[in-house]
């Protein structure tokens, strides 16, 4: 009876107690979930204050019951006020670390986005530089195509020169006539076989460079450079004159000489092309004929009458007629070669032209000499 007696004694502070300690629960409920707008360190303290007070009441209690007696109660509330102190000041550090962590965070995430900024730009890059790669990959397959179609071209070009070039080097080779080329220093810039021959060459190709000073012809030289500085001067040619050349064997040679400008696409005058024949036996030959008429001449002139050589045709056109004609005719040679004047037939009468014509044919036939009678009309009627 003494215990219950006590406890009842003691059971209004002990109720009171309790219900401060609803009290205090029910204000850190409260406290819990209303005062979230306030900062962290704001709602520890309040929180601590409250449960500190909620201690208080519970210390009281304990009191009441005879719990504590042996307790320092001031030291109980100083080391719980002291951790809740330690408890908010801590929370308040947590809090700035946290905050600043939020922040390096969120730092972090805009520089990873301006950085997955800066890919994507860089990857629109690297695919705008693949389609150009591509572009200009493409563009270097069309030249390249475009060069191998100019290199065949060019091949065919170098084939078609190369044979031109042959078919020109034969055609001056085997012309019987001396060909060469130079330039406005009277340099050679080529020639044929021939010229080389004359020249003391073995190889045409051995001629450029050369002048006529380097040649057989030396003294000649001068000679043929002032005929080059006239034919470049003027712009006109010179064709079918005759001029002296020293062989490589000493002779004399009697050259017949043609001489042109050589121009270029423009029309200057940038050198020289010759050509010539060597007729030294054509002049002999022509020399030893003249001779044999004039000797021939000398023999009809002392024959009586006209001695005379024709065609065998209607007109008997003279192509040789002594100078006996005159006296017998009235006409020249000169006159009567080539019917120059008119026709020997034409000095036959007409009643007799018919019978010269067939006594001529008959001996003509039976291969055997002839003797006419016939009149002529004379240059005096």
């Amino acid at each position: 009876m003494t215990a219950w007696t006590a406890l009842i004694e003691h059971l209004p502070p002990v109720l009171d107690g309790l219900s401060l300690v609803a009290a205090v629960t029910a204000g850190v409920t409260l406290l819990a979930t209303r005062c979230r707008v306030l900062s962290r360190s704001v709602r520890g303290a309040t929180v601590g204050i409250v449960i500190l007070l909620g201690l208080h009441s519970l210390g009281n209690i304990l009191e009441y019951m005879g719990v504590t007696e042996a307790l320092d109660y001031s030291e109980i509330l100083l080391s719980a006020l002291f951790f809740f102190v330690v408890f908010a000041f801590s929370q308040e550090r947590v809090t700035n670390d946290l905050k600043e962590r939020e922040q390096q965070l969120a730092t972090a995430n805009q520089q990873l986005r301006a950085d997955e900024q800066q890919l994507q730009a860089a990857n629109q890059q690297l695919r705008a530089a693949n389609q150009q790669l591509q572009a200009g990959e493409q563009q270097l397959r069309a030249a390249n195509q475009q060069l191998r179609a100019h290199e065949q071209q060019l091949r065919a070009a170098n084939r078609r020169f190369r044979e031109t070039n042959s078919m020109l080097k034969l055609v001056l080779d085997t012309i019987p006539v001396r060909v060469f080329w130079k330039d406005r220093q009277e340099c050679y810039l080529g020639c044929n076989r021939l010229f080389a021959q004359d020249a003391g060459l073995e190889d045409p190709d051995q001629i450029r460079g050369k002048t006529d000073f380097d040649l057989p012809w030396k003294d000649q030289a001068d000679l043929y450079r002032h005929d080059d500085a006239e034919v470049m001067a003027t712009g006109r040619g010179r064709v079918n004159y005759e001029e002296p050349q020293t062989m490589p064997d000493g002779r004399r040679a009697i050259l017949q000489t043609s001489k042109v400008p050589l121009r270029d696409d423009d029309g200057s005058v940038i050198g020289v092309l010759g050509t010539y024949e060597d007729v030294t036996e054509h002049k002999r030959a022509v020399e030893a004929l003249r001779e044999n008429e004039r000797r021939l001449a000398t023999l009809m002139s002392n024959l009586p009458g006209m001695a005379y050589r024709c065609k065998n045709d209607a007109e008997w056109t003279m192509e040789f007629v002594s100078e006996g004609c005159y006296p017998l005719t009235g006409y020249t040679s000169e006159e009567l070669i080539g019917n120059a004047r008119l026709s020997y037939g034409e000095l036959i009468v007409p009643e007799d032209r018919q019978a010269v014509w067939d006594g001529i044919q008959s001996a003509l036939e039976r291969n055997q000499p002839f003797q006419l009678v016939y009149r002529i009309t004379t240059a005096d009627g």
